[in-house]
């Protein structure tokens, strides 16, 4: 894992380079790294899986999930809970 300078990773926050390859009879390991540059903040509760890199000035919002790469200055929210108009009984 590498984080740059001027970095906010808020409370919550999951950072995970490693899973399992699901498809194995072994159920093999499968790691990669996560690079965060510099700048970037990513908010509470949100989740970055391995092999994700986090562009420079980047925000990632809380509670969203990142599984691949997020490029310089962009922003990545979660979908919002939206009301539906009828309400089921």
């Amino acid at each position: 894992m590498t984080i740059g300078s001027d970095v906010c990773i808020s409370q919550g926050v999951l950072l995970c380079t490693g899973s399992h390859d699901r498809r194995s009879p072994t159920f093999e390991f499968d790691n990669a790294p996560i690079v965060v540059g510099d700048g970037a903040w990513i908010a509470a509760r949100a989740t970055v899986l391995r092999g994700s890199t986090i562009g420079h000035d980047a925000v990632v919002g809380a509670t969203a999930l990142v599984s691949d790469s997020v490029r310089p200055g962009a922003l990545v929210l979660a979908p919002r809970a939206r009301p539906t108009d009828a309400v089921s009984r």
